[in-house]
């Protein structure tokens, strides 16, 4: 199934009904990875998919908690085919909340190593590379898919320097894992024993859904098989990452750039990459004129490309609310998001952002950010076109 199909799939049977079942046959394991059928019971839809992970030794204790991160609290019910240690039922229970059943229980210890090591995972984007150029001792994991699109062809080449370790998966494309906070953290699951990880970091930062995550706590996601997951580049938006990149390493940046316009087919989604004219060489005209860009998909940069005078024709409505937005706040870093990193990682990360002269956020800045919030939920309605 496409990946935009199942999304608006799972869109309309949230609407219609609950996610009932989720099934979880044996999984086929090898030297290098795993594959597993897993079955999911919607009112009367049954859908199939062959979650598939490759690049590390793995055991079935831990198939199963990637399997729970992954899918979160998304099933009331999740049956396992096979027996289980009561220990890795009880992690499941704690991800995901849901009843679970196995074929029997095993009543065994889960045997784990010292958990002592910083990871982080990375795509291969902008936001990756820049997070791997300010921690460049901690331990690099990257994450890519098995079937490599353009973009992520791209996201490997950026990678290509790196001394990494490279997971690569199908987990994109499972209906309930695209947005899953355990997609991120995968990697670093799938080498947990190996690499003994006790932190993984992640280069999430406040995209399109922000208005999604800023409503929800950093606090609020689970620590899995261990591991805590931080998400210290949240307090940045695309347009401090272009500026923080710039500073950190212009040639990679650039790089960077040119592989997007070589490879990629210039869409809305891509619009991230050009909008920084004053921090590449990329200038905004030069971005293909037909490219056309929802605002209700991407309100919250959609407000920093009318402020900059892209857009030609828009609401008068619209134009009038973002006339005395001060869009400055986009291109530092909110400081809050400190506040959720452990003390030894958080002094050495916000020294960091201070040594690349990065900004952080005045009251002031709280206040315009608040306003294009108030923008994007009273024009989500409308389309613009560049």
């Amino acid at each position: 199934m496409r990946v935009e199909n199942a999304n608006k799939l799972y869109k309309q049977l949230i609407k219609s009904s609950d996610i009932t079942r989720l099934t979880i046959l044996k999984p086929v394991i090898s030297d290098n990875g795993f594959s597993v059928l897993l079955q999911e019971y919607i009112n009367d839809n049954n859908n199939s998919f062959n979650l598939t992970v490759e690049g590390a030794e793995i055991n079935e204790d831990l198939i199963l908690i990637i399997i729970a991160s992954l899918v979160l609290q998304k099933y009331k019910k999740i049956d396992i085919d096979f027996s289980v240690k009561y220990e890795v039922l009880e992690e499941m229970k704690y991800i995901t909340g849901a009843t679970i059943k196995s074929k029997g229980v095993l009543f065994e210890s889960i045997q784990r190593p010292e958990q002592k090591n910083w990871s982080l995972n990375l795509s291969g984007g902008i936001d990756s590379i820049t997070l791997k150029l300010l921690c460049p001792e901690l331990i690099p994991i990257a994450l890519l898919f098995t079937d490599l699109s353009p973009d992520q062809q791209v996201s490997e080449q950026n990678l290509k320097d790196f001394d990494i370790t490279t997971i690569k998966t199908n987990a994109f494309e499972f209906l309930f894992a695209r947005y899953s906070t355990g997609f991120y953290n995968l990697g670093s699951l799938m080498l947990a024993n190996e690499k003994n990880i006790k932190y993984a970091i992640n280069g999430k930062i406040m995209t399109d859904d922000y208005l999604r995550l800023y409503n929800k706590t950093v606090e609020q996601f689970p620590d899995i098989y261990g591991i805590k997951v931080l998400y210290p580049l949240l307090g940045f938006t695309k347009i401090g990452i272009y500026k923080l990149l710039y500073k950190l390493n212009k040639k990679t940046l650039d790089t960077i750039n040119k592989r997007y316009h070589q490879k990629v087919k210039l869409k809305a989604a891509k619009l991230k990459h050009m909008i920084c004219e004053n921090m590449t060489n990329t200038k905004i005209d030069s971005i293909s004129k037909d490219v056309q860009v929802s605002f209700d998909e991407c309100p919250f940069y959609g407000v920093y490309l009318v402020k900059k005078g892209f857009f030609q024709d828009i609401p008068d409505e619209l134009k009038e609310s973002i006339n005395d937005i001060d869009i400055s706040f986009y291109s530092k870093y909110d400081k809050k998001y400190l506040e959720y990193l452990p003390e030894d990682f958080r002094s050495y990360f916000e020294k960091k952002l201070i040594d690349a002269g990065v900004e952080f956020y005045s009251d002031e800045d709280y206040a315009e950010r608040d306003k294009v919030i108030a923008i994007c939920m009273q024009f989500v309605k409308f389309e613009i076109t560049g």
